[in-house]
């Protein structure tokens, strides 16, 4: 069985490799620091399920890639815009998918990453243009920090 994580922090992605490597799974990465051949390496050995567990940052793996071998994604944390959430998922919930695909995005308990909160905020943007979409981001990433 393989798995796909997505982060948006690379720092993340290499704790988590480390701590994979340390239980004796195989996993590999594809971050800002991969050249093309070695993202197509990657790829292709995910595929021949050669590795475990697929971490992928979403600023550089959400799109272009089909990854039907797996049905299992993570998110480390939420992601806050629906556009790359949606291409993020879109890697494996793809045509050629044979199996139910479950997808799970970690939140910690009273933080700023409070679940309500982010979703409501998802829904909200929605409909907006890219320019509220940018202020609407500040401002909820504001009151977040002054939270109740």
């Amino acid at each position: 069985m393989s798995f796909i994580i997505f982060s948006q922090f690379n720092n993340c992605l290499q704790h988590i490799k480390k701590a994979l490597i340390n239980n004796n799974i195989t996993v590999d990465i594809i971050n800002g620091t991969k050249t093309r051949i070695q993202r197509k390496e990657a790829i292709e050995k995910f595929k021949q399920k050669k590795v475990q567990v697929f971490l992928l940052s979403t600023k550089t793996a959400s799109i272009g890639l089909t990854l039907t071998t797996s049905y299992h994604m993570f998110f480390v944390e939420p992601i806050l815009d629906a556009q790359i959430f949606k291409q993020a998922v879109g890697r494996i919930f793809r045509i050629g998918q044979k199996n139910n695909v479950t997808i799970e995005t970690l939140y910690s308990k009273n933080s700023i990453e409070n679940k309500q909160k982010i979703d409501n905020f998802k829904k909200n943007i929605l409909n907006k243009k890219n320019s509220q979409i940018k202020k609407m981001k500040m401002i909820y990433l504001h009151s977040m920090l002054v939270m109740d």
